[in-house]
């Protein structure tokens, strides 16, 4: 091909790929579009921009927590490694601290290593899911690159299953990082590393990076990071189970902020109890082994 053809080529293309983002204002491109067209690729440098930010963090209130969270993580990371290290992902708030938290971890693991892992996790399917939820988990899966197998066999048995395939793979040290904080059923007297229950079908070491946190430690790294959570938060509900036995609290409903409101980056205090919703959502059916 000649190069002046090569060249109208690549022109036509840059041409057409503009149009598609909404015009020649390539500054305005979704940064959510820019992700998705970078792949996997796109993926990585995400999340590696959020462990930066993780570990640059001045804010007081949070601060000492992530950095907790991340040294926990760090360790299992090296202990286990990124095949062994894995997750449950049901959508709810701490199950999303988790998700990104983890992503986080696992791509400065990859680039220190210059290896490309993924973070992996496991989704119990429920018959009766919020749309809202399932959709959730779905952007968010591709958003991010996650690795994620979902079982049908309830809980116990879908844990069992996995831990099991794990195992004949090879994988002999599997690691479960939970979203477990204290005073969470069945947190006992957990540390950040903790065997799995005797009564488990199934061996393997508990890991809680979140331990410590409590509830407003959730939602202020949530929205003072500006990540991404289940849209029924801000529709009053305050814990995400089944859509026939869940039912939103009217008085929590999150109204969309005025322009002249302050973004939630801009406090670095406590956040208040009216901005939160109710403390009572489980959001993370974390407490499993």
């Amino acid at each position: 091909m000649p190069i002046w053809a090569d060249r109208l080529l690549l022109l036509l293309v840059l041409v057409l790929g503009v149009q598609a983002f909404g015009g020649p204002h390539v500054g305005r491109v979704p940064l959510g579009a820019m992700r998705v067209a970078r792949g996997e690729g796109g993926a990585q440098e995400d999340s590696l921009a959020l462990y930066d930010a993780i570990v640059s963090c001045k804010d007081g209130y949070i601060s000492g927590k992530l950095a907790s969270a991340m040294e926990i993580l760090s360790d299992a990371l090296r202990l286990y490694g990124p095949d062994q290290l894995f997750s449950s992902y049901n959508g709810g708030k701490d199950a999303v601290v988790i998700m990104h938290l983890l992503r986080a971890a696992v791509a400065k693991y990859s680039q220190e290593r210059g290896v490309t892992s993924k973070p992996k996790f496991i989704y119990f399917t429920v018959k009766d899911e919020f749309p809202e939820v399932m959709s959730h988990i779905a952007e968010t899966e591709q958003r991010y690159g996650l690795d994620l197998l979902r079982y049908d066999s309830g809980i116990v048995a879908g844990l069992s299953q996995h831990v099991a395939s794990m195992q004949t793979a090879g994988l002999r040290s599997p690691a479960f990082v939970l979203g477990t904080r204290r005073g969470d059923p069945n947190c006992g007297n957990q540390q950040a590393f903790a065997p799995s229950s005797s009564w488990m079908t199934c061996a393997f070491m508990r890991v809680n990076p979140i331990l410590d946190w409590e509830y407003g430690h959730v939602w202020h790294f949530l929205r003072s990071f500006h990540l991404p959570y289940c849209s029924l938060y801000d529709a009053g509900y305050t814990s995400l189970g089944k859509v026939s036995d869940t039912r939103p609290n009217p008085a929590l409903r999150k109204d969309p902020p005025s322009p002249s409101s302050s973004s939630p980056s801009s406090s670095s205090s406590s956040p208040s109890a009216a901005s939160l919703p109710s403390s009572s959502s489980s959001g993370s059916g974390a407490s499993v082994g």
